[in-house]
């Protein structure tokens, strides 16, 4: 009996102010329905993801090209697959395994992490340099080239 005093004596406890005014607002059904994705939607995305990858390694199989890398660069050139379609599906189109996947993603995390790092080094010296517009150029390279190796 003790021990259960003793917690509830240290139970957080919230304490509001003579003045304090409390507002409860009524929650919009819609966007209580609406405000995360559901088990099937996720399934759903999945596979559009999926199928999209199928339609495009496709695509890759039948276009001209003495690499992949070469029809990749035919479909963009021509418009048939934008480079948006690619991204995020790269390694179920070219069939990289998830370790692989996984150790470019660390990668590319670990050289914008070095690169910001490199920037913070820069401004304490004196530099004048916009950090977050450098980092986000950096990011965006790294992206670019992520997207042209996909």
């Amino acid at each position: 009996q003790d021990w259960q005093s003793l917690c509830k004596k240290l139970q957080p406890r919230v304490t509001f102010s003579e003045r304090s005014k409390m507002h409860i607002y009524c929650p919009d059904p819609h966007y209580r329905r609406n405000k995360s994705y559901t088990k099937q939607d996720r399934k759903s995305f999945g596979s559009e993801a999926f199928s999209e990858a199928i339609r495009i390694k496709r695509l890759v199989l039948s276009t001209p090209g003495a690499s992949t890398k070469d029809s990749f660069k035919y479909l963009l050139k021509h418009d048939i697959v934008s480079l948006e379609e690619i991204v995020g599906i790269e390694h179920l189109v070219l069939g990289k395994s998830a370790s692989k996947l996984l150790k470019e993603r660390q990668d590319h995390s670990r050289a914008v992490l070095m690169e910001q790092d490199r920037q913070c080094m820069q401004e304490k010296a004196k530099e004048h340099i916009d950090p977050m517009k450098k980092l986000g150029e950096f990011s965006a390279s790294r992206s670019l080239e992520s997207a042209k190796r996909a």
